[in-house]
């Protein structure tokens, strides 16, 4: 007879039985059978099986990707990144996070922290050297005093400021209601 999920060999005298585990389980269980026929003897034998938990196949990480590709801060802001690893059942998901210059941005765990005005490199590495990047543009800190961020140019100035376009009247003042001569319109 075959045992579930086991094989099952036999002669006349005696039985080989063997099992593949994939669970570990105890199990106990009795056999009775034949001797040889021609003197009609039968016996009982009882056995104790201990299975050990067979290890599971090592499924490796083939690619890893980041959610966002860029990212824009200002100076003390941060921005969390999500690591999303293929196949989502590799055996080890371990990962280490990395920043190109930790003097304008650091990471840990996925979660950026800007630090001065620059750029940056973010990188996420499996163990198997498995990487996805994404790069960091911490912005100038926004020097204007007359420029409140509440006043619906504030984006386009900083933007300007950001770009190198504009720097202001002083390095303080904007001076938004100032006149403006050809060369500073030309500029914008």
């Amino acid at each position: 007879k075959v045992i579930s999920n086991g094989s099952l060999e036999s002669d006349s005298a005696w039985q080989l039985v063997t099992f593949n585990a994939i669970e570990a389980k105890q199990v106990k269980f009795q056999v009775l059978t034949a001797g040889d026929n021609n003197n009609g003897i039968l016996f009982g034998a009882a056995a104790e099986v201990r299975f050990t938990k067979a290890k599971p196949p090592v499924v490796e990480v083939q690619s890893v990707s980041l959610d966002k590709e860029t990212v824009e801060l200002e100076v003390g802001d941060t921005a969390t990144f999500t690591a999303t690893i293929n196949p989502s059942d590799a055996t080890d998901q371990t990962l280490t996070w990395t920043s190109s210059n930790e003097k304008v941005v650091t990471v840990k765990d996925g979660v950026v922290t800007a630090l001065k005005a620059g750029t940056a490199t973010i990188t996420v590495t499996t163990v198997n050297g498995k990487t996805a990047s994404a790069k960091v543009t911490v912005l100038k800190e926004f020097p204007f005093t007359d420029v409140s961020d509440k006043q619906w140019y504030h984006p386009w100035i900083n933007e300007a400021y950001n770009l190198g376009l504009m720097t202001g009247a002083t390095e303080t003042l904007f001076k938004p209601n100032a006149n403006m001569n050809r060369g500073m319109v030309a500029i914008v």
